[in-house]
């Protein structure tokens, strides 16, 4: 019940707003216009639009701000925020719960693609599946980033869990193939020097973990704002910045680890520098794939996982043995 609300439209669960107002209109003539309407539910937003016409959504008034403005005659405009998250008609109840709970509001505004105003929904709609949609969550959030959906999992039968599972496992099994045959063309390296295949376990397990560290966030940001150019530049950029610090202090760490196995000071600064480069490009895998997947119109809560994790964990060799042959070779 709780995933088939999730999986329905915002428009099927939104309501009539009354408290629509002008963005050339004044306090007071906001005022008067609320007691005309005589509205009979809770205000939390006064909903800013150009002209009645065209209804385009300009901007939300809190009513604090309405109530404590210096005037009477001060414009709306002047006072209302005009950087306003909103939602698309179609996206999915799920999203929608996705930008609540990331932005803490307690409604948000409805639109069409031409912008124009159609209504809002808020949080008290989600309240009375708040408990099952909680345990819901968790454990679409965890069968998700392996690739399966709760859903499918409990209605499936023998074969048809067989028929979900087994392709992600494919992907599995392939990136573990690839890995292998790195491997094998490195193996000079790894037989000449022991320390860094006694370290390969610790460096692959760095990348997964920050690979799915940045591919949960950006599953996290897949919602109803619409992805801009712009956006996504700074996105990566902040990323890029977060990872580089993560995986310099990762480096160090683990390179100076190194220092007390037997043999030269080469070693760790191969290790520690691989772990730098292969963890920056593993947690821009974790960021991109997601948003990839969601402008082809696939599910990247569901293919995601297993994709980033096979693209991290043949980076991460290449990187490492091929660092270490260069250097140390």
């Amino acid at each position: 019940m709780v995933q088939e609300i999730l999986d329905k439209p915002v428009s099927a669960y939104m309501h009539e707003v009354k408290t629509v107002v002008r963005a050339n209109g004044t306090v007071k003539s906001a005022i008067e216009r609320l007691r005309e309407e005589k509205v009979d539910q809770v205000i939390t937003y006064l909903y800013v639009v150009d002209n009645w016409e065209k209804r385009r959504l300009v901007g939300v008034l809190p009513t604090r701000r309405l109530l404590l403005a210096d005037s009477d005659d001060m414009l709306l405009g002047d006072l209302m925020v005009s950087d306003v998250q909103v939602l698309d008609k179609n996206v999915t109840m799920g999203e929608a719960l996705r930008m609540f709970d990331a932005h803490k509001y307690l409604a948000l505004p409805v639109v069409n693609h031409d912008g124009e105003f159609l209504g809002a929904i808020d949080v008290g709609v989600f309240m009375d599946e708040v408990g099952d949609l909680d345990r819901m969550e968790r454990l679409q959030e965890s069968f998700q980033i392996i690739g399966m959906r709760v859903q499918q999992v409990e209605q499936s039968n023998v074969l048809r869990g067989y028929g979900l599972r087994m392709p992600w496992l494919f992907v599995n099994i392939a990136g573990g193939l690839i890995c292998a045959a790195i491997a094998t063309v490195f193996s000079e390296v790894l037989d000449n020097v022991v320390v860094l295949a006694a370290f390969i376990p610790l460096v692959l397990a760095l990348n997964e973990s920050i690979s799915i560290q940045s591919l949960t966030i950006s599953l996290q940001q897949i919602g109803g704002m619409k992805e801009t150019l712009q956006r996504l530049i700074r996105e990566f950029i902040k990323e890029w910045k977060t990872a580089g610090m993560l995986a310099i202090t990762s480096g160090l760490v683990v390179g100076i680890a190194s220092v007390f196995w037997p043999g030269h000071l080469w070693p760790p600064l191969v290790i520690g520098g691989s772990i730098l480069l292969s963890m920056v490009v593993s947690a821009i895998y974790g960021l991109m794939v997601p948003k990839i997947l969601h402008a082809l119109r696939l599910d990247p809560k569901v293919a995601a996982g297993p994709v980033v994790l096979m693209m991290a964990d043949v980076t991460t060799l290449i990187v490492y043995l091929g660092f270490g042959t260069l250097i140390l070779l």
